[in-house]
């Protein structure tokens, strides 16, 4: 029980210490570069709230359990397409983005051919 206590007031104190920071770079910034008014420390915390609400806590895709698969499953399937459908497909991603394919060696077809 006092290890959740303590992890409470640490995050407490963490999002206090990250309120003050939030309003501090507001008020020296964005008053004179956009011409905003400065912000209370109460404010600064509400928009530090608001923006971990909408863009996340900081795990990132890696962490996401769902991620490796599917990455395994998009190479699965890429592995599992010809060759000619492959370079069909990277043909028509050149033309229309203006991409340069780089040119196969011969080293490389002849591996691929044995």
């Amino acid at each position: 029980m006092k290890w959740f206590v303590k992890m409470i007031a640490l995050f407490i104190l963490l999002f206090a210490a990250l309120s003050a920071v939030v309003m501090w770079l507001w008020n020296w910034l964005l008053p004179e570069i956009f011409d905003l008014p400065a912000i209370s420390y109460w404010q600064s915390a509400g928009l530090l709230l608001l923006s971990k609400l909408i863009f996340g806590f900081g795990r990132g895709p890696k962490h996401h359990p769902g991620h490796q698969k599917w990455k395994a499953y998009w190479a699965n399937k890429w592995h599992k397409v010809p060759e000619e459908e492959k370079m069909k497909w990277k043909h028509s991603f050149a033309e229309k983005w203006g991409c340069p394919i780089e040119k196969e060696k011969e080293s490389d077809k002849e591996l691929r051919q044995a």
